[in-house]
């Protein structure tokens, strides 16, 4: 469980990813097969309108063969959580 936390905190270069698709001559349709996501929600991550989770982006990683740890930009969450006040 403190795994998927991690990886849901840390930030992602999805740069990537889009360059190693376009080097392999790869297109949606194919990522979509290889990883059981769809062509529109690939679209909107790989265009930046849309935040995948940790998942999503390890999918990505792994059908163009590459190492999702690798792709990390910051161990920072990404929100802060909020405190609770004390009565």
């Amino acid at each position: 469980m403190a795994r998927r936390s991690i990886l849901r905190a840390m930030q992602f270069d999805l740069a990537k990813i889009s360059e190693e698709i376009h080097f392999q001559g790869l297109n949606q349709v194919v990522l979509s097969q290889r990883t059981k996501i769809s062509v529109s929600w690939i679209n909107k991550v790989l265009r930046g309108e849309g935040v995948p989770s940790a998942r999503v982006v390890k999918a990505l990683a792994e059908a163009v063969g590459l190492d999702i740890r690798k792709l990390a930009k910051s161990e920072e969450p990404l929100e802060q959580p909020k405190r609770r006040r004390s009565a």
